[in-house]
């Protein structure tokens, strides 16, 4: 059941008509501790991102009833748990304009790159721009960097003098 489980989720992004690009993944399995013997017990874990509030509401009343219909169809007892994390981030296009403008008042030959798509973060700065507008933003470690949850990955000490004045030129450009 947890395979057939598992293939379900990661279909469920191209059976979805969704607003925008969403993912679902499945990161951790465990079911039993013996090859012999069939488990009691099966955990799926894993995490949704989404870049609207809409489509997140989507996805868990989808995963609910493909448990659900699972559950009917096997009577196998299925517990379905969907926890929100974090909700999507979604910036303020001022926000966003301050803090490039500000870089560029920086003149630190620092160049401004646009991602090529919305960018699938989860970060609880989210629940920040929920209650007003701002800017979340990469800052950038490098080229040819590991990526965060890369086991390579390792922080890149020399941005922070760059982070730190970018954001402090930010909020004053703001009280102008």
């Amino acid at each position: 059941m947890a395979s057939k489980l598992v293939q379900c989720l990661t279909q469920l992004p191209d059976s979805l008509t969704t607003r925008e690009k969403i993912v679902v993944t499945v990161c951790h399995i465990n079911g039993g501790s013996n090859a012999n013997a069939i488990p009691d017990d099966t955990i799926v874990e894993g995490t949704t991102r989404y870049l609207n509030v809409a489509d997140g509401q989507l996805i868990r009343e989808t995963l609910h009833s493909i448990t659900e219909s699972a559950e009917q169809e096997t009577g196998i007892h299925i517990q379905c748990e969907y926890r929100t994390l974090y909700p999507p981030i979604i910036n303020d296009p001022a926000a966003i304009e301050r803090v490039r403008a500000s870089l560029q008042r920086l003149n630190s030959g620092i160049a401004w790159q646009e991602l090529a798509e919305p960018s699938m973060a989860s970060d609880d700065f989210a629940y920040f721009l929920h209650k007003g507008p701002g800017a979340y933003f990469l800052l950038g470690l490098g080229k040819n960097w590991p990526s965060l949850h890369s086991p390579e990955f390792e922080f890149n000490d020399n941005v922070l003098a760059t982070g730190i004045s970018l954001l402090v030129a930010s909020v004053l450009s703001h009280q102008d």
